[in-house]
């Protein structure tokens, strides 16, 4: 997820677009490799090397030999140093073989603690790919042979009342090279390619990071209780995209509350509440929004509901996730609070309070460990409210905008 430079023997000569791949001939001083994908481009860039032709003719060239393939050439750079040449990466759409290699490539890319792990393809067919709204052209890969280099994903948001998708509101949700491939300009060059398919789209607005209505990925893969931008936990994210021309738009505080060690909170109105109203768990709610129900359908979770005994009036609720693709990490089984609600009739009651709390005991007896939720960084009283409860923060997402 980082920007690398780029060798300083290669020069920037134009891009030809030739359809949805690319490919970029790169020499590297002596430590290149050769990944050629035909003989005869093979055979044609060392001809071009021991002849010193100059780039708008290789180009050209380079052009007629490749267009039956149907790939991009992102320019030749010629560089006598050694006499070689290396012809790395190619960047095409996703495919329906690539989920092992994606999945490896998750791995080896060793992110931070708000990814998860030691999951298998399945996870990825459940939670990604069999979304409705899921569209093969927006899942760029970088590949170099047989090996998957890196990988974009770029996605739409849903409109104000997420009953579908809203086509003028992009965002790149994921984005990552593998460590032994970067500062080579591959992630420049995924989110260049990611934007574009964004842009011909129709968005009028980018983001980098999804949170909210623009989070039609990763649930339960990345962000924790929900997906939060780009975790500050990861290192380089903040440069790389404030290079890109990316600035900060949003901030997400995560809180975590281990329940295996943290005591309960105990007040006059928790006290009060206890006497008069009751802890119900629920199926989700029949009316929840499209959006919702395709985003986090797939997972387990119930409603968390504190009721009046004698009206049966619910008077907070809460949505609880499952977290099971975290337990590696983490350390502990774990659980996401995806948010929280109390009529405005019923605030200043220390019914929110009294709701976490008493969620936190079922939780327990379920030998659950952990508990995660996210509040906006605005939202000091949402955050005073975790403060009093024993959560702790732990990292924080920022969702970024593309400023032109």
């Amino acid at each position: 997820m980082i920007a690398r430079r780029r060798p300083p023997c290669q020069r920037n000569w134009p891009s030809l677009q030739i359809g949805r791949g690319q490919f970029a001939f790169q020499a590297y001083g002596g430590r290149g490799r050769e990944s050629f994908s035909n003989q005869s481009a093979r055979s044609f860039g060392k001809t071009l090397i021991e002849e010193d032709s100059h780039p708008p003719s290789l180009a050209r060239e380079a052009v007629r030999l490749t267009h039956s393939l149907q790939i991009t050439l992102n320019a030749l750079h010629p560089c006598r140093h050694r006499g070689e040449l290396s012809f790395v990466i190619e960047y095409r759409i996703f495919r329906n073989t690539d989920p092992p290699r994606l999945l490896e490539l998750w791995t080896a890319c060793r992110l931070g603690r708000g990814a998860a792990a030691d999951f298998t393809c399945d996870a990825f067919e459940y939670l990604l790919f069999s979304q409705p709204y899921f569209d093969p052209d927006g899942l760029i890969v970088a590949v170099d042979g047989d090996r998957m280099a890196g990988y974009a994903h770029a996605s739409f948001g849903s409109n104000a009342d997420e009953s579908c998708l809203d086509r003028s509101t992009g965002v790149i949700s994921m984005i990552m090279v593998r460590p032994d491939f970067r500062r080579r300009g591959i992630a420049r060059e995924l989110v260049r390619q990611a934007e574009s398919y964004l842009l011909q789209n129709g968005v009028s607005e980018v983001h980098f990071g999804g949170a909210g209505r623009t989070s039609g990925f990763y649930l339960g893969l990345y962000g924790g209780s929900q997906p939060a931008g780009v975790l500050e936990s990861e290192n380089g994210a903040a440069e790389f995209c404030s290079a890109l021309g990316y600035r900060p738009d949003r901030r997400i505080a995560v809180y975590h509350r281990d329940l295996e060690v943290s005591k309960d909170l105990t007040n006059r109105l928790i006290i009060q509440n206890r006497r008069r109203l009751r802890m119900q768990i629920a199926t989700r709610a029949s009316d929840e929004s499209w959006w919702t129900n395709t985003r986090s359908g797939r997972l387990d979770s119930a409603n968390f509901l504190l009721q009046d005994k004698s009206s049966s009036e619910t008077v907070a609720v809460s949505s609880v996730y499952g977290l099971d693709l975290y337990t590696t990490k983490w350390g502990q089984r774990a659980v996401g609070i995806a948010g929280i609600e109390v009529p405005d009739r019923h605030r200043r009651k220390g019914y929110a309070q009294t709701l976490l709390v008493e969620t936190g005991k079922r939780l327990r007896q379920e030998i659950i460990g952990l508990m995660e939720i996210q509040v906006e960084e605005s939202n000091q009283a949402g955050i005073a409210l975790l403060n009093s409860l024993g959560f702790v923060h732990v990292d924080t997402g920022v969702v970024y905008q593309k400023v032109e």
